[in-house]
């Protein structure tokens, strides 16, 4: 068990601009389940566990997902992990199930991304916002963000290019992952209706 409070307030500026999809407070009970999702979302596994990750969270609404990126090194070449960082300062996670949206269109197998069902969503939000894609500048940034969320993963005992969750403080390593659903782990954590 981690203290959730400290990492975040030691890490502050880090923490507030990391990806996340906020989840709805359940009003009978109070509660909301936070998990952090780490992983190197350029590759399949990352990818896998943050797709997993964001079915749980369609299936419950007092779910909030944070995404940690921990690659083992930073690839050549735009992936999701650039793509999560700009969508998510360009506010586009506000938006219910555009998570779920971008995943589907963005497997690391594809190679390339083509975003028709979420490119109204970045023009309504932000004329600005780059729709057509990202460049190298991006890519670059994002690599250097990625790099400052070091002292993040050491607290949460994370070695470069591993995997797992944290839900509400609980550390959720790689092997006990692979032994139960995210689905039924979320649930010990939270109250379902």
């Amino acid at each position: 068990m981690i203290n959730v409070m400290d990492v975040m307030s030691t890490n502050k500026d880090v923490f507030d601009a990391l990806p996340a999809v906020a989840g709805k407070i359940d009003e009978e009970t109070a509660t909301q389940a936070v998990i952090w999702v780490i992983g190197d979302f350029d590759q399949a596994s990352g990818y896998n566990l943050l797709y997993n990750a964001a079915k749980a969270k369609a299936s419950k609404s007092d779910l909030s997902l944070v995404m940690i990126n921990n690659p083992e090194k930073i690839p050549e070449t735009p992936g999701l992990s650039t793509l999560l960082l700009q969508l998510h300062k360009n506010g586009l996670f506000e938006k219910e199930d555009v998570l779920s949206q971008l995943l589907q269109e963005a497997p690391p197998q594809k190679g390339y991304v083509d975003l028709p069902h979420i490119k109204e969503h970045i023009q309504a939000n932000q004329a600005q916002a780059k729709v057509e894609g990202w460049a190298y500048p991006d890519h670059i940034m994002s690599g250097k963000f990625w790099d400052s969320c070091a002292n993040i993963l050491e607290k949460v005992k994370f070695e470069a290019g591993e995997r797992g969750l944290v839900i509400n403080g609980r550390v959720i390593t790689l092997i006990l992952y692979h032994r139960t659903s995210l689905t039924s782990f979320i649930g010990r954590g939270t109250n379902s209706k």
